[in-house]
């Protein structure tokens, strides 16, 4: 059978593509069908052994010691798993989440090449305080915001002489993941507290919108090209751990494959706009952008960019494989090592999702505790006809895919309901 042709490029490729990521969910096994790829993982996981069966070597550092690393940079310096890629055939190309400097150094002066832009870069783009200046430069409108530092005199951005944002507003910090620095505030009580736990910190006040939240993955090449995903849904909720902040705007999963070509044509105009920008400031490569339609006015607003692999990027990669088209993460690769020929159309994903259950997030609808991981069929109210599966792409319609951390001592309870079909039931 002839090999697609952005297979046959990545195959091409010298030495080893190495992923890497502490849990089995972040990594990029590319179906098996990459001969030169090698993957790196801190925990060990029901999903290794399949792996292995495919013919891809994996290294497990829980199998060589038993301090486990929490961090993918951590994991990556560990003298285990730097002698592992010693012994990878050269030279090695590490695709890893959210890259440090201190590992990017690490990893570089050690002979191998990390995937993407520096991190330093990356970092500064992320930060949440400096979105609005990106949106301004791509020419796409963000949220009203408001700028103010939580200081003692506790000034609230509320006050009359600046009535850009009133009760309830959304606060964000700098830096923050899966929307643990995300604030949803609506009294001076809850903003009182931020002041309290927070003190002396600048901080971005938004305008709260009411609408439905998008967020599509990308990919800009040097030569300014962009690769857009599909836009897929995003499920938005208010997180309440059990620390006594105010509420928490995170993310629950995504739904794929429920956008029309009106919202297909917003979001890839938005993001190629915001990729392009991205591109003048010095990044290239993965990037995810989250958006807004308000529900009254239709009015599009993009949110923040995340300018680096997504979340979202290792499910929807393994349910991109099974198009002709390369998924986004294979034109990140191609992106970074300089293949100017790729053949980077985008994947679409097959209708589908996943939730995500963590503390303060939604409940489940069934005990994921008591279920094993691999594959069941949903019938709306029980789990039936139970498989072994490391691979959500073997989903058919109106089945799950579940998918645990085996160690909670070590890993935060994050666990994930990956599903093909509508599966509305769930959401």
């Amino acid at each position: 059978m002839r090999l697609r042709p952005w297979i046959e490029q990545l195959k091409s490729l010298p030495g080893t593509i190495v992923s890497a990521g502490i849990e089995t969910i972040q990594l990029y096994p590319f179906g098996g069908q990459l001969n030169n790829l090698a993957l790196a993982v801190s925990e060990k996981h029901d999903w290794i052994e399949h792996w292995r069966q495919q013919g891809i070597n994996v290294f497990c550092l829980e199998e060589h010691t038993d301090t486990l690393e929490r961090n993918t940079g951590k994991l990556l310096e560990h003298p285990k798993t730097l002698e592992f890629l010693v012994q990878c055939p050269q030279p090695v190309y590490i695709l890893m989440f959210k890259p440090d400097a201190q590992s990017w150094n690490t990893l570089t002066q050690s002979g191998f090449q990390v995937i993407g832009c520096h991190p330093s870069i990356a970092r500064r783009l992320e930060n949440k305080l400096n979105f609005p200046s990106i949106a301004r430069s791509a020419g796409v409108l963000s949220p009203d915001t408001l700028y103010v530092k939580t200081d003692s005199a506790g000034r609230l951005p509320s006050n009359p002489e600046n009535n850009t944002v009133s009760y309830p507003y959304v606060c964000q910090f700098a830096k923050g993941f899966s929307g643990n620095r995300t604030f949803y505030v609506q009294s001076d009580d809850d903003w009182q507290i931020i002041i309290d736990s927070y003190p002396n910190r600048s901080c971005r006040i938004s305008r709260m919108i009411d609408g439905d939240t998008w967020t599509a993955n990308a990919c800009v090449f040097r030569n300014g090209s962009v690769v857009v995903s599909p836009p897929f849904l995003q499920e938005t909720i208010f997180l309440q751990p059990n620390d006594g902040l105010p509420a928490r705007i995170g993310s629950a999963g995504n739904r794929w494959g429920q956008y029309t070509l009106d919202v297909a044509e917003h979001v890839t105009n938005m993001v190629v706009s915001i990729g392009k920008t991205l591109l003048f400031k010095g990044f290239y490569g993965f990037f995810g952008i989250d958006l807004i339609r308000q529900k009254n006015t239709g009015t599009w607003y993009a949110i923040e960019v995340n300018p680096r692999l997504t979340a979202s990027a290792p499910v929807l990669t393994s349910f991109e494989m099974n198009g002709e088209a390369p998924p986004v993460a294979a034109s990140h690769i191609a992106a970074s090592l300089g293949m100017e020929h790729f053949d980077a159309t985008p994947a679409t994903p097959p209708a589908g999702g996943q939730r995500i259950y963590r503390p303060g997030g939604l409940p489940s609808l069934f005990n994921i505790e008591q279920c094993q991981n691999g594959i069941y069929r949903w019938n709306g109210a029980d789990l039936t006809d139970y498989r072994f599966s490391a691979d959500p792409s073997d989903l058919a319609n109106n089945e799950l895919l579940i998918w645990k951390p085996s160690r909670h001592d070590y890993f935060a309870e994050n666990m994930r309901v990956i599903y093909r079909g509508d599966h509305t039931a769930l959401t």
